[in-house]
């Protein structure tokens, strides 16, 4: 509803983009809420995506309490985000095969631009001249570091004995889903050895982005 009423005022229709981890867990929901969606699936580490979360939450903390306890934190989320995961994995074959692309985090970081080309073709989504610019400008205004840059490194940001143990245990407890999800991905017709690369980073789905049209 709240995107109807979004969109109301807007005055005109649109495509919306939705993004949250815990779309990991709601592939049925939204595919229930929205049937014809188109699902961009990010294959990330686990590791630096727990990481990356739990320093977010700390300085978001920072804002309403004196004193963040960094280990309970970072226990809570890497728990979640294993949670998250293994119900991903679950249902990942629920998603629709012509609208779902598998995006490697390390691919879109090196040609953000072309990989989001792919996003548009597969959302058979063909954005104006205008929009294809404006994009561009925003590249092209926001280059990454120019603010400074923030240390997600273990060791600096969530390293305790008790965190260690569990991203540990993150890593060990999806490595057998992974070689189900190299399976998916072949079945869906998508190339690339994406078994072959989870093995090597310990990778595994984050599934963040999800492409509604209504």
């Amino acid at each position: 509803m709240m995107l109807q009423i979004l969109q109301h005022q807007d005055g005109y229709d649109r495509r919306w983009v939705l993004k949250s981890p815990q779309h990991l867990e709601q592939f049925v929901p939204l595919l229930n809420v929205f049937p014809d969606a188109t699902f961009i699936v990010t294959h990330r580490d686990p590791v630096d995506v727990a990481v990356s979360m739990a320093t977010m939450m700390t300085y978001t903390m920072r804002m309403s309490v004196d004193k963040v306890d960094v280990p309970t934190l970072a226990s809570y989320w890497i728990g979640r985000i294993d949670g998250m995961l293994s119900t991903c994995m679950r249902d990942h074959d629920k998603l629709p095969a012509d609208r779902t692309i598998e995006v490697r985090f390390d691919e879109f970081m090196a040609d953000d631009l072309a990989m989001v080309q792919k996003v548009w073709e597969t959302a058979q989504y063909n954005p104006s001249q205008r929009s294809r610019q404006a994009v561009a400008d925003h590249k092209a205004g926001h280059t990454r570091g120019r603010l400074g840059k923030v240390d997600y490194a273990p060791k600096t940001s969530v390293s305790t004995k008790r965190t260690t143990t569990a991203l540990r245990s993150l890593r060990r407890s999806l490595r057998n889903q992974l070689d189900m999800l190299g399976d998916q991905v072949r079945h869906n017709g998508q190339r690339g050895n994406t078994q072959a690369w989870g093995r090597r980073r310990l990778g595994r789905l984050r599934a963040t982005r999800v492409v509604a049209t209504s």
